[in-house]
Formats: structure tokens, sequence, C-alpha cells
């Protein structure tokens, strides 16, 4: 088997954590102690203000992303090329209980490795993307994953929500994620939205480009744009193939991750501590079984809406 190559983090990079949850503070604030070990707040941008769709995202990062790049004068010169933002959706994103040095490495190894700045989490159904135009898993996801064989057999025994595949015509539509298609054999291989992180710059040339083309890439949210933008620039974006960032559970087995009470969750497919865990679409029962049984009270009393 292939084996990871040896890693050194450059340097410790400024991570923010931004969310826009309009109800309320982001659930990653409630489980566990992120901020805490992380020794960061995680930024709702959605404070007080009001949610009118998915558009409202893309409105408040834009915002936000302008006013950072904004301080470049008033800053040390070369500090804002070591910040880096990760955005969370606000509801349904926890932490596994991996360290803040794990989670730079993990993102600076898919960077460096990919060439990509920018890196989304992925998943195992195709929604909201030309599921045709999508690329095969790389061969350095494989590497990093020890050899796995991410577009092979790998996937089979923890995809239980597959659907058969998509079609042509759903495919061109960027519509197929309702009827759950996987690819064949299964690979989580597909941008998922619910998390993305990169440096400052980058991310505001990305979500600027996402507010221009809103309209002409929106099929139900933001997801469908991010994904044309990445499929359009493959040079700036790349996908969190391990889930090493940021897990996706939709259409994923329970047996994937293993939690106990006040505990770290561990991810049983790649043997490691989990970091960020994203309870999207059909993985919102797992999510509440997870928070459950780590905080020991419903996800609605933990998150309070």
């Amino acid at each position: 088997d292939l084996q990871p190559v040896d890693f050194e983090v450059p340097q410790q990079k400024t991570i923010s954590f931004v969310t826009a949850e309009t109800r309320g503070s982001s659930l990653l604030e409630h489980v566990g102690n992120f901020q805490q070990e992380f020794q960061t707040s995680v930024v709702n941008l959605g404070g007080g203000k009001s949610w009118k769709g998915f558009k409202t995202k893309i409105d408040l990062l834009a915002a936000h992303l302008r006013s950072r790049i904004a301080l470049v004068g008033y800053t040390a010169p070369g500090q804002l090329e070591q910040e880096l933002m990760a955005f969370v959706d606000g509801s349904d994103v926890i932490w596994g209980g991996c360290n803040a040095t794990a989670f730079q490495q993990a993102y600076e190894q898919i960077a460096t490795r990919s060439g990509a700045s920018i890196v989304f989490s992925a998943e195992i159904v195709c929604g909201e993307q030309d599921c045709n135009k999508v690329p095969e898993v790389p061969r350095w996801a494989e590497d990093m994953a020890s050899g796995r064989n991410l577009s092979g057999d790998f996937w089979g025994k923890y995809a239980v929500g597959c659907n058969g595949t998509w079609s042509d015509e759903c495919s061109a539509r960027r519509d197929c994620g309702y009827w759950a298609p996987c690819a064949v054999p299964p690979a989580v291989k597909f941008l998922n939205s619910g998390f993305f992180m990169g440096p400052i710059k980058d991310l505001s040339e990305m979500v600027e480009w996402s507010l221009r083309h809103y309209e002409m890439y929106s099929v139900w949210g933001d997801q469908s744009v991010f994904a044309a933008y990445w499929l359009e620039n493959p040079d700036r974006v790349t996908l969190d193939y391990t889930g090493e960032l940021a897990l996706s559970l939709s259409d994923l087995s329970d047996g994937v991750l293993a939690a106990e009470l006040h505990s770290n969750v561990w991810n049983v497919a790649f043997e490691r501590t989990q970091c960020l865990i994203h309870g999207n679409g059909r993985g919102r029962p797992f999510l509440k079984d997870l928070v459950k049984i780590i905080e020991g009270r419903s996800l609605e009393r933990v998150r309070g809406y």
C-alpha cells in the first residue's frame, strides 16, 4: 500500500471560522469545546439578519470578505496571506475532536498536493452539479488515504443511501440530488458547500464571482453556484476527498463514525479522530444521534432552535 508522505506545516496560520446562521448561534459552538481547543470564536455573520434564501449566505460572505480585504493597508505586510477562513453551515456542523494543528496540516496537504487553495467538503451523492462533468477522485487523494481505493470498492460498505446513478437529463439540469444518485462504484467526489476554506483573497474572488453569477447557476441554492465555479476553475478549487477536514454524512452508514459521551468522534473508515462533521441532507438523523451520544441531550436542546 502507498503510505502518506511526511508533511510539515510551513508555519502556523490564523484560521477564522465563519457561519451565517440567522436563527441563533452555530451548532459548532455548542458540541464539545471547539472554541476553547482551537482558541478561536465562530463569527456569525447572520446575527440580527433576515434569511431571504441561500443567496443571503453569499451576500453576507461577500460583505465580510470585502471588509477583511479593506484592512490590508492597516495590517503588517504579508499578514493577509497568513490568514485562512473556514466557512461552516450554522445549524448542522459539529466538531469531532481533532486538534487545530491536525486541521491546518490536513488543509495544507490538500492544497499542496492539488495545487488549489480553496477546499470544499465532498459528499457521496451528486446534487446541484453536472454529475457528468465531475472529475474522478485524483491520485493525490488516494495517496493521502494511504492507498485506499477511493474510486473503487472502498466506500461501498458505507454508501447505504445510494439509489442508482444519474441520468444525462438530470445531470444537464444539475438537479439529480433528490434521487440520491451515486457514482458506480460509489465515491465521495461531489462538492458540498456546507464547508469550505482557503485564503481570504482567493475566497473573496470566488464569492464575488458567485454573487455575480448566482441567478445564472443557482438551482436550489448556493451549492450549484459554487459547484459551477469549481468545475470551471479546478486549478483554484478542490475537494476534501477523504473527509479529513469535514465529513458529509448524507447517505453514509452510521458505521463510518463511532462516538461516546463527552468524547472525541472516531472515524472508523480512516482510523483517525474526525475534525468537522456535517449532517447534511439525509444525514440529519445520524447527526442527531451523534449529538445525543456526545452531549447527552437532543440536537434541538443543544442548539436552542
